[in-house]
């Protein structure tokens, strides 16, 4: 049987047997006036004996009121408005290459470990490529992993002495885990920028254009910038805003900064200060241009 229900039925009968026990009395008037008169003759034998009176007690210390708890008032609310959190930082990323031993990235496997490499030196990573045929242009590379498809990049470039003006340097944004697709935002030392698509061959989104926004003298040191959201992609050169594309074509999660060589005399760039972050965050505080 179920343990609710017998509580329930033991109660039952514990009240019915209580209500059984109870003695029924029928008071008639006869019985009550007996019990009056009766009272009355005990009041009358106490009356006769004199009471010893009491000594009333001498020391007895006036007994300590009990104050009587009063209800505390709750402290009226002095917030006016919703409470601000702190601001999210919102970075996902920063690497100066001050301390090359513990590199998130990954450096790629040259084809030609002669004319290829990748290095740090007094603090920045220098990405070089003098290799060059007909057929295969030259390629240094450095790759992160694992980014959100939203996220706001920059990154200071200068381009070695002697670089070739036909030289590129810039960030590969949303490259897929097999390199087989990815965005492409790269400037030259002669001035130039462009954005490409990757997806087997190169699409160029933004052809090859001079842009004013790009520092050309020797030593010179460009920021470049990247804003994606979504499909939307904007892309800053040195705090300026040189373009705006729209296509989400390419939905990788990687991230990497490369130089192309595409003659004999090959290209360098160094690269410092990374800095990726959420959107906000940019907006919020963009980071100094150099």
């Amino acid at each position: 049987m179920n343990t609710k229900i017998l509580k329930i039925l033991c109660l039952a009968m514990i009240t019915t047997l209580a209500c059984n026990l109870r003695p029924a009395v029928d008071v008639d008037a006869t019985t009550t006036q007996a019990v009056a008169d009766l009272q009355m003759t005990n009041t009358a034998i106490a009356a006769s004996f004199t009471a010893t009176p009491t000594q009333a007690p001498t020391d007895t210390a006036e007994p300590t009121a009990t104050p009587i708890p009063t209800d505390t008032p709750a402290p009226e609310s002095t917030d006016t408005a919703e409470p601000t959190s702190p601001p999210d930082l919102g970075v996902i990323l920063f690497d100066d290459f001050s301390n090359p031993d513990e590199a998130v990235w990954e450096a790629e496997e040259p084809v030609d470990p002669a004319l290829e490499r990748v290095t740090v030196v007094d603090g920045r990573v220098l990405l070089e490529s003098r290799y060059y045929t007909e057929d295969f242009l030259g390629i240094a590379q450095i790759t992160y992993r694992d980014f959100p498809q939203d996220f706001a990049v920059t990154v200071e470039i200068e381009f070695t002495t002697g670089s070739s003006e036909e030289g590129e340097a810039g960030i590969l944004i949303r490259l897929t885990p097999d390199y087989s697709a990815d965005y492409e935002f790269t400037i030259t030392p002669g001035g130039q920028f462009s954005v490409y698509k990757y997806q087997g061959e190169f699409i160029a989104l933004v052809n090859y254009t001079q842009s004013d926004a790009i520092r050309t003298e020797p030593g010179a040191v460009n920021q470049l910038t990247v804003l994606a959201e979504g499909q939307e992609m904007t892309f800053l050169i040195n705090g300026v805003e040189v373009v705006s594309v729209s296509d989400d074509d390419v939905r990788g999660g990687w991230l990497g900064l490369i130089v192309y060589n595409f003659d004999e005399f090959g290209v360098g760039a160094y690269f410092d200060n990374l800095l990726v972050t959420n959107l906000a965050a940019y907006h919020a505080d963009p980071p100094p241009v150099p």
